[in-house]
């Protein structure tokens, strides 16, 4: 999980040194060498959950990518 800037909904860039226009997120990335049906299978139904999820304890999606394979959180 990294600690990113997300600007005006475009990708996310690694937050670092002083902060721009924007606002702070986390983006967890998957890191495998292969993406496998499998994996990309698990990667659907986390986003699908999520999206699904409305709790002020349970942070919410913000958006996912698919190269790579991460998925962006308040």
């Amino acid at each position: 999980v990294f600690k990113c800037l997300w600007k005006n909904g475009r990708k996310p860039a690694v937050a670092a040194g002083e902060e721009e226009e924007g606002r702070v997120v986390a983006v967890k990335k998957l890191r495998v060498r292969t993406i496998t049906t499998a994996w990309f299978v698990e990667f659907l139904q986390e986003i699908s959950i999520l999206q699904q999820l409305r709790h002020k304890n349970i942070v919410s999606i913000e958006g996912a990518y698919l190269r790579p394979l991460c998925i962006v959180l308040e």
